[in-house]
């Protein structure tokens, strides 16, 4: 904390009203190595019981470096992207039980993000709120087939303090969503963990045709040495032919496709699905034929 401190610097403009017990804060400016945050804030009932309204903005060119900061977990990339820069401005009002974010607009690299947030200042840590992200592209987190992934070698702890300590209600959103080579739209994620236990029912359609359902959940173990993660997916009605092209494969397939997930494993650390996976997966296509493409 000390060291964290000694990096911090403060600059700006503010006002006490004596009558009012008031405190303005304008154009401040709070520096630090590896974040900046610019805030116009007015306390209230200061210094008895202190309330304050406003609006923030945050920049930094280390999102790792400021997750470290705080003690908030990253799972491990291993694509072009590394989760680096991002900034936020939002509307804040805080209060001695509760943070409430509004008019939130958020950029991580080129991923745009808006919508509310609270958070709880007492009691249980509690996160909650609405996300809308109009486009994102998971590959761009992940290495390419062929490509050598870094740190494929190490084992990265999941965030199970993060598991047990703290609780989410979230409704994040997509209108399109990149990942496995796959595209999905008008993606619905409510996102809910209560006493170590992370929900997260899916619900989307494919572009082409067809749709995806399911939910993932992951549960932390009595002892809090590991998580229990399960997956059940159906895939239905697919237009197997565009969804081929949707994918880049050199093979296409035509036809209407069906598949169905039910997928378990036990871990401590994000690569241990490698070895832990059990479960059953199904494929089923009608009306189909293989059509080879030529390069």
């Amino acid at each position: 904390i000390k060291t964290f401190l000694h990096w911090l610097g403060l600059s700006g403009k503010g006002s006490f009203d004596i009558n009012n017990n008031t405190v303005s804060m304008e154009d401040a400016v709070l520096r630090h190595p590896a974040f900046t945050v610019n805030r116009d804030l007015a306390l209230a009932n200061f210094p008895a019981r202190p309330s304050a309204t406003g609006r923030l903005s945050f920049s930094t060119s280390s999102l790792k470096e400021c997750a470290d900061l705080f003690g908030l977990p990253m799972p491990p990339l291993s694509g072009r992207k590394k989760l680096e820069s991002a900034s936020a401005s939002a509307g804040v009002s805080f209060q001695a039980d509760k943070a409430e974010f509004t008019d939130l607009a958020l950029t991580v690299d080129d991923t745009h993000l808006t919508g509310r947030l609270r958070q709880t200042l007492q009691g249980r840590p509690l996160l909650s709120g609405e996300l809308h992200v109009p486009s994102l592209n998971l590959d761009d987190y992940m290495a390419k087939d062929g490509e050598k992934k870094s740190g494929s070698g190490t084992s990265t702890p999941l965030p199970l303090d993060f598991l047990k300590n703290r609780d989410l209600d979230l409704k994040l959103s997509l209108q399109k969503l990149r990942a496995f080579s796959t595209t999905l739209s008008h993606v619905e994620l409510p996102v809910s963990q209560k006493n170590g236990v992370l929900s997260i029912p899916i619900r989307a359609a494919f572009p082409g045709g067809g749709s995806a359902s399911g939910s993932f959940q992951a549960a932390l173990s009595q002892d809090g040495t590991h998580a229990d993660l399960s997956l059940n997916a159906r895939c239905r009605e697919v237009n197997m032919l565009n969804f081929s092209r949707d994918r880049g494969q050199k093979t296409h397939i035509s036809g209407t496709g069906s598949a169905e997930a039910d997928l378990r494993s036990r871990q401590k650390n994000w690569q241990d699905w490698k070895k832990t996976l059990d479960g059953k997966l199904s494929f089923f296509v009608r009306d189909g034929a293989i059509k080879f493409k030529h390069v």
